[in-house]
């Protein structure tokens, strides 16, 4: 695989760079990318689980919903007593 760098000044800073730290051109991308991506990583929020998502959802959809229709309840809403819809 090969990438080609089209930009005179990024060149000319991984020259820079490798030459400050006595490297080669592919070791000085190699490691700039490398602490870019771990300098991401760290600033990024920690992944939470799906299920501790779902549980904050629902503890807080409980807490703001004051009459909640429940799934049993379903019915008797859509459909009267001859099973039609209303």
């Amino acid at each position: 695989m090969g990438i080609s760098i089209k930009s005179p000044a990024a060149e000319s800073l991984i020259r820079e760079l490798a030459t400050m730290r006595g490297i080669s051109l592919v070791a000085a991308v190699t490691e700039a990318v490398e602490r870019e991506i771990a300098r991401e990583k760290a600033s990024q929020p920690p992944k939470r689980k799906r299920s501790e998502v779902l549980m904050e959802f629902a503890n807080e959809y409980s807490r703001r919903v004051k009459n909640p229709i429940h799934s049993w309840e379903v019915d008797a809403l859509l459909y009267g007593e001859d099973g039609l819809p209303k």
